[in-house]
């Protein structure tokens, strides 16, 4: 009895008609691990920027909105030592 090695062997074929089938078993299983690869790259993407999105929102707006509101009280008190002058 032959081994299973042995047998799968055997069914291989040699010369150029071999070397293409290796050769496109090699690229499908490159290019499956590429796939799945390349979505799981996508999926960490898309998390991260929601995170950094939501996070700016949560901390970088009301910033902003005290920035200005602080802006609009300089204006103010600018106006305020101009009108007492």
């Amino acid at each position: 009895p032959k081994s299973r090695l042995a047998m799968t062997k055997d069914k291989r074929q040699g010369g150029l008609k071999g070397f293409f089938e290796r050769a496109g078993s090699s690229f499908l299983t490159a290019s499956l691990f590429a796939k799945d690869t390349s979505i799981w790259l996508g999926q960490m993407a898309g998390r991260l920027g929601f995170i950094v999105a939501t996070t700016s929102m949560v901390v970088l707006m009301p910033l902003l909105f005290e920035i200005g509101r602080e802006t609009q009280m300089i204006e103010n008190e600018r106006v305020h030592v101009k009108d007492l002058r």
